[in-house]
């Protein structure tokens, strides 16, 4: 007859499971923060030139059109209507970039889920829970800065190098290169995804800090308490 697993086992999976998926969500939502403010797009284009291009009403425009393509009709890839000025490439291209950003929401929600799920199990299933809950937030924000420590070390080494392995990786069938005089290298030139890049990273960085310093701080608590 084989032994159910004990208690301990399961409450060993709960926490590496929810250290990983709190890391994922604290890098997904910076992630996404920036992605989703539409003035930080307007401030890239007043420097990058395509305000004076384009026209700032007219880049504008078609921003807020992109953000509805890629933030609606989830599964639906046909640009209708919404990627007008773009080319036939470039819209294959977008299509693919909406393909990824449907994929990271969708491991957004599914860690989301992981997270909550075992808190409850934890807080129900375990006597100290908190131990648990306070050591889930101290490695969460841990391997996010890891993380984000990574990142900087391959962009301070080589950004063209890993820009350009970051696109080989996402898009292997190769259609992420354009003319820079194409529309999508007008309004997202190398330096709009410098400045993009390192705004997620301050706030990766900072939620980071925020959850690793409560989860230090709370064990502290804890062990004083227990003394």
């Amino acid at each position: 007859m084989t032994k159910r697993p004990s208690k301990p086992i399961f409450e060993k999976v709960a926490i590496c499971l929810s250290v990983i998926s709190l890391a994922y969500l604290l890098l997904v939502t910076a992630f996404f923060q920036v992605y989703q403010d539409e003035q930080f797009y307007i401030n890239q284009y007043e420097k990058n030139g395509a305000a004076t291009t384009l026209g700032k009403e007219n880049a504008t425009a078609i921003t807020e059109n992109l953000l509805t393509y890629l933030n609606t009709e989830k599964y639906v890839y046909e640009d209708k209507g919404k990627l007008t000025y773009f080319t036939e490439s470039e819209k294959s291209h977008l299509a693919d970039v909406k393909q990824i950003f449907n994929i990271l929401s969708d491991l957004y929600y599914l860690s989301l889920l992981i997270v909550t799920f075992s808190i409850i199990w934890l807080i129900t299933q375990t006597k100290r829970w908190q131990h648990s809950l306070a050591t889930i937030l101290f490695y969460g924000g841990i391997i996010s800065i890891a993380f984000i420590l990574l990142l900087l070390l391959a962009v301070a080494l080589n950004f063209d190098k890993a820009f350009l392995t970051f696109h080989e990786l996402l898009f292997p069938q190769g259609n992420y290169s354009f003319p820079h005089d194409s529309l999508l290298k007008t309004l997202y030139p190398d330096t709009f995804f410098v400045s993009f890049t390192y705004r997620i990273i301050f706030y990766v960085v900072l939620s980071s800090i925020l959850a690793t310093f409560a989860g230090f701080t709370w064990k502290k608590h804890l062990k004083k308490k227990s003394t």
